[in-house]
């Protein structure tokens, strides 16, 4: 399955060394065991990084349910930001 490139509107500092206004989700793994979906994130820039992030764990996971690929996008982005608040 392939995963849309996220344009977030504005361009955000992620790091000192990386500007940039799109991430990428690379893959994105659903273990209804452990209750978690995890996603591995590139932020797209020169240079580029890339992150896993837990994306909904235990009563998260259970509330989304049959999460859609807009809600996956929506909460990524919120991660990220959170992780690198815009300068």
């Amino acid at each position: 399955m392939s995963y849309p490139i996220i344009q977030l509107g504005t361009t955000v500092k992620i790091q000192s060394a990386v500007t940039t206004n799109a991430i990428e989700i690379i893959q994105a793994v659903d273990d209804p065991i452990g209750k978690t979906v995890k996603s591995l994130v590139k932020i797209c820039g020169d240079p580029y990084a890339h992150n896993w992030y837990t994306v909904w764990s235990g009563d998260s996971y259970i509330a989304i349910g049959n999460w859609t690929d807009s809600q996956l996008s929506a909460a990524v982005v919120q991660i990220v930001l959170a992780e690198y608040p815009p300068a």
